[in-house]
């Protein structure tokens, strides 16, 4: 090896690995072949190790096809006949088991996984892992180990469908977890108690409760993550607060909390150990304090339940460890890859975790960043000087971590916090010099005394305390943090080859070493191509978000509800509706599927979001919209909703200034960039006219048949939304409108309902296509079979969002 060369075995051995599972998500093939593939190249191998002569080709490609293998299990699993995965979409059933996991509460509901023994009225025996629901109030007294029994209606867990949205069933399925159960009210009954928790969840479950009894709530809800793990009581608000002044990663048990602990406990063992003279004889006090300093930190990692971003850094202290024991230095690149490595060959799917990729982008941005001049301490500075040290570098770290993970904030959560640069001067000391030590402390005299843990636990409370009435004054600043679009996964590649490449010319330079004229060939044609890629992806989104001149529309998936965004051409923009279900605190749609969609679309102003009617499941998923979008105008008809969240859609467009104007004054006809767009229904005073008859049209009471109907044409193409109006409401608007209502698209009225697409009305439109926006296996039956038959007979092509997922249509 050259001069200032390091072998690092670890680094090409991770990104062969990786690049298996990665593979082997992309394109499962059949085993036989892969298995076949690795026996050659194995062959291989030992014949290059036989011959003196060994290729690297060979070991790399067997360990690219043993990531390819390793993935298979989860991504094409082989399940058994008695799997609980071939009941599913059956019908009601009796379902008995044993609950797995810890229930968790939210909202008015409860949630745990469970084991199934049996189901059917026959208790036929069944295996495999299921998702259950309950009612807050049915279970209140459920732990793990009960043995249950209730009857439910056994799904197939399925993803909503749109472009950048979250693939909830495959995170499921890597869990091992394919179907999910909600119990009918009033079925659940507990069999049989469990033996109740393991000891390390009592004694989990014991400090959670003395931290909650001797902090406040939020500053409870804090240390119980710090300390244990425990993540659930930590209020949404909070988290944005922290997320939003970039320190949310103190909430995650990782290298701080590791590092804390490996430091104390070794530095502790070793002058326990040294009053043993063997070892010092020896020369064993450093290896014997590394292996004993191993013991708390394994203990610390199973009370917090083994995470992945703890996996991670217990992985990078047991490599420190061995580096001590061994006595050498360990180089900290080969650490990174030799965690990562190991926890893959453990767990695969955590290649696709979030925590798994943030944890180690920001520990190989920080490693490979850091300058060589801030990683020591120099030696015979004055106190200040030390101060000022150790500044910059907590600095240069937490900024070094915010460009690491900068495109993974972007794609997972659209924003980038750098006020964290400077909080993180004041929460790392804070939590990492006091907190955590004092809380780690307490958490190990717990099992002695509980009141002296109690102690403990009520200082670590009031240092949180103060940190959290300091903590507005970073997350409320608002150049600290912005929200951004979702990058795409090109993007997110081309960010990480020109980081590399630009951390690795620059590492050349500050060692000192003579950068070979190959290399810097290689560089520079990776830039041209990096910066010809971005340029090139540049160009094409600028074109698609302003200089398109087409119109395009998306029904977006959201389950059983409705939202749609109408692009008009040259980048007008429209919302029509947010989806929504019946209670936002189980599931907030506008949040989880509505907002996803608009940042991969690059879009985060609105020129108009239109309410059609006040149901939720149309009205909820707006709230969020209009919390974290730019929204120029919001539509109504005037008719206010019923419910709580109506009035908070209000109230978000007071307080951000969004106009709400009148329906009356709203135009009835509008040309936008070359399209047109024409509100049809409800007629301009409608109120007034229903006011004067006193109420006596009934049907007119319904928010369904005060649904705004719109239609958006381009040349000879229109597209018509008619909200969720019913039967009355379509011969109404079939008389005010008469053949202005013809539109080649149509998205179908109430989700495909037997109320709605009467006869008459589907005559006066005469569309080719009609698009159902309605919820998987929806217990309504929407689109329900007689109206499905209606289409048909009409010669209409039916395009369904509980099928086919978002539905685009484009027209020049």
């Amino acid at each position: 090896m050259g001069e200032g060369r390091i072998f690092r075995p670890a680094v090409p051995l991770l990104a062969a690995f990786g690049a298996g599972i990665l593979a082997g998500d992309l394109a499962p093939l059949p085993a036989s072949a892969m298995w076949a593939a690795a026996g050659v190249c194995l062959i291989w191998l030992l014949r290059g190790i036989a011959a003196r002569a060994p290729s690297l080709c060979s070991p790399l490609l067997l360990i690219f096809l043993m990531g390819w293998l390793s993935i298979q299990p989860w991504t094409s699993p082989a399940l058994p006949p008695d799997h609980v995965v071939h009941q599913a979409g059956s019908g009601y059933t009796r379902l008995q088991g044993r609950v797995a996991t810890m229930p968790v509460r939210r909202g008015s509901r409860i949630s745990f996984v469970m084991a199934v023994d049996a189901l059917g009225t026959e208790m036929i025996p069944t295996r495999g892992h299921i998702r259950v629901g309950v009612r807050r109030e049915e279970g209140p007294d459920l732990r793990q180990g009960d043995e249950v029994r209730f009857i439910g209606r056994i799904r197939r867990i399925r993803s909503f469908r749109n472009p950048g949205g979250f693939d909830y069933e495959r995170f499921m399925a890597f869990q091992g977890i394919r179907c999910s159960v909600y119990a009918r009210k009033g079925s659940l009954q507990v069999m049989a108690r469990g033996n109740g928790p393991s000891a390390w969840e009592d004694a989990r479950s014991r400090i959670d409760a003395r931290i909650a009894a001797e902090c406040s709530p939020d500053a409870g809800a804090i240390l119980a993550a710090l300390l244990i793990g425990e993540k659930g009581r930590i209020s949404p608000q909070l988290r944005a607060g922290f997320n939003r002044a970039g320190i949310g990663h103190l909430l995650a048990i990782s290298g701080l909390h590791i590092g804390s602990i490996l430091a104390v406990s070794y530095a502790a063992f070793r002058w326990l150990l040294s009053f043993a003279a063997p070892l010092l004889w020896r020369g064993w006090l450093r290896r014997s304090a590394a292996l004993a300093a191993m013991a708390p930190v394994l203990a610390y990692a199973t009370l917090a339940q083994w995470p992945p971003s703890t996996q991670r850094a217990v992985c990078m202290a047991a490599a420190v460890c061995l580096a001590l024991w061994f006595g050498r230095e360990s180089d900290l690149a080969n650490g990174i890859a030799l965690a990562a490595l190991v926890i893959l060959v453990i767990f695969p799917p955590a290649l696709f975790s979030i925590s798994f990729q943030f944890s180690f982008a920001a520990v190989a941005a920080i490693a490979w960043g850091m300058p060589a001049r801030l990683r020591r301490m120099p030696e015979g500075i004055g106190r200040m000087r030390r101060l000022r040290h150790r500044m910059l570098a907590f600095m240069v770290v937490s900024l070094l971590a915010v460009l690491g993970t900068l495109p993974l904030s972007m794609h997972y959560f659209n924003q980038v916090s750098f006020i964290g640069v400077i909080a993180n001067l004041v929460y790392i000391p804070l939590i990492g010099g006091f907190v955590l030590p004092v809380g780690l402390a307490s958490v190990l005299v717990s099992p002695i005394s509980m009141a002296a843990a109690g102690l403990g636990f009520r200082l670590c409370g009031g240092m949180l305390d103060l940190g959290l009435k300091l903590l507005p004054a970073f997350s409320a600043l608002p150049w600290g943090a912005f929200t951004t679009v979702t990058p795409t996964r090109m993007e997110v590649g081309l960010y990480y080859a020109g980081g590399g490449l630009l951390l690795a010319w620059l590492g050349r330079r500050r060692t000192g070493q003579r950068v070979p004229a190959a290399f810097r060939r290689r560089a520079v044609i990776l830039a041209a191509f990096i910066l010809a890629a971005a340029a090139a992806d540049l160009v094409y989104w600028t074109h698609d978000r302003f200089f398109r001149d087409d119109l395009r529309a998306t029904i977006i998936d959201v389950g059983q509800g409705s939202a749609a965004l109408v692009e008009f051409p040259r980048g007008y923009r429209m919302l029509i509706d947010g989806g929504g279900y019946y209670d936002p605190e189980i599931f907030d749609v506008g949040d989880r599927l509505v907002a996803p969609f608009l940042r991969c679309r690059k879009i985060l102003t609105l020129d108009a979001v239109v309410l059609s009617h006040p149901d939720s499941d149309h009205l909820n998923g707006l709230l969020a919209i209009l919390e974290q979008f730019h929204v120029k105008a919001l539509w109504t008809t005037g008719v206010e909703g019923t419910g709580d969240n109506f009035d908070a859609l209000m109230a978000i467009a007071e307080r951000k200034g969004i106009p709400v104007p009148a329906f009356d004054a709203l135009p009835r006809r509008t040309r936008i960039n070359g399209a047109v767009l024409e509100i049809f229904y409800p007629p301009p005073g409608f109120q007034e006219a229903d006011a004067a008859l006193g109420g006596r049209n009934t049907w007119q009471r319904k928010f369904n048949n005060r649904s705004m109907v719109l239609g958006v044409r381009l040349g000879g193409t229109g597209i018509l939304f008619p909200g969720d109006i019913e039967r009355p409401a379509e011969s109404d608007l079939v008389d005010l409108a008469g053949g202005r209502l013809g539109h080649r698209v149509l998205v179908a009225p109430h989700h495909g309902s037997r109320t709605s697409s009467s006869p008459a009305f589907l005559k006066s439109v005469l569309p080719e296509y009609v698009l159902v926006s309605a919820g998987w296996q929806n217990r309504f039956r929407c689109p329900h079979p007689r109206v499905v038959a209606r289409y048909r007979a009409a010669g209409v092509r039916i395009l369904r969002t509980d099928t086919d997922g978002a539905i685009s249509v484009e027209t020049d």
